[in-house]
């Protein structure tokens, strides 16, 4: 079984021994090592695409353990394909999911009130977020200062630029992306 277009009779043999509860140990892994072989290359350019090639070697392996872990109980025996790749595209999720709380630079709360005293090191943020709040067009460094200021709810904030709620998610967000990205560049 070199390739995922071997013979459906040599998966479901392969399958079969995976899904069986009284099948040796040593036969469930020389299975499971002939489906990862079948599966792996195809798998690996599928999560290059997903989510790079530096980390597509950690998400596949969180792929292939997951799928050694629930493969007895989660599996319904008919399309291993299908049920690998949607294994796969959730490990890609979460993988984005961690790696977004990672990169996001939290900003002290004394940030949000000018009129705290702050220490030097907040004073440096201040001075940097000061500067890449310049570089937004008006708008967006207007919204994204309403958001942050706490004074108003999304919905005020959404009525007084004449915005829909779910415009103004996403101006807050790709704001929140930009300011971050240049607060990271400007404090390295």
């Amino acid at each position: 079984m070199d390739s995922p277009s071997a013979s459906g009779g040599d998966e479901a043999a392969i399958i079969a021994i995976l899904l069986n509860p009284g099948a040796a140990p040593a036969d469930k892994r020389l299975a499971f090592q002939r489906l990862h072989a079948c599966y792996s290359s195809d798998l690996l350019a599928f999560l290059r695409s997903r989510v790079g090639t530096g980390s597509m070697m950690d998400v596949s392996q969180t792929v292939w353990l997951s799928v050694w872990q629930k493969i007895a109980a989660k599996f319904d025996g008919r399309n291993f394909r299908a049920w690998l790749y949607q294994i796969a595209r959730h490990e890609a999720i979460n993988h984005h999911r961690k790696y977004k709380k990672a990169s996001t630079v939290q900003l002290p709360e004394s940030l949000r009130d000018y009129r705290v005293p702050l220490s030097n090191e907040d004073e440096e943020l201040r001075r940097v977020l000061e500067e890449c709040l310049g570089m937004l067009d008006p708008r967006s460094r207007d919204v994204i200062r309403a958001r942050l200021g706490g004074a108003l709810t999304n919905e005020e904030i959404a009525e007084l630029f004449n915005l829909s709620r779910a415009r103004l998610f996403s101006l807050v967000s790709e704001t929140k992306s930009t300011l971050t990205k240049c607060v990271k560049e400007k404090l390295s």
